[in-house]
């Protein structure tokens, strides 16, 4: 049994070997302000792609580390983890709680 376990441990320290160089540098996230300009957006989405490539994070991580550098219209558009309707019935709950009621001319 102590034979089998001794594969993974060099196999993980070769693994953290070569990942070691890469954790010196801190993954920075360049941001996206999200002005409408598709230009600017595939120019940043490249850039991204570049910085991104040299970590192993796994999907979530990424996501959550590249919402975090939006800011202004692309903050806005940005949903995040819910569905729509998680997200209006949050509303609706939230608007009963303050007691506003919506007119039958805005519906």
């Amino acid at each position: 049994m102590r034979y089998e376990e001794e594969p993974r441990r060099t196999r993980r320290y070769e693994e953290d070997l070569r990942r070691a160089p890469l954790d010196a540098f801190k993954c920075k996230i360049p941001p996206f302000i999200g002005d409408g300009d598709a230009k600017s957006y595939l120019e940043w989405e490249m850039k991204l792609d570049q910085v991104l490539e040299c970590f192993n994070y796994d999907d979530y991580v990424k996501v959550r580390k590249v919402t975090y550098e939006f800011s202004g219209y692309a903050l806005r558009m940005y949903q995040g983890l819910k569905s729509v309707e998680e997200y209006y019935k949050n509303m609706n709950v939230s608007l009963m709680r303050v007691n506003v009621l919506e007119s039958n001319e805005a519906t």
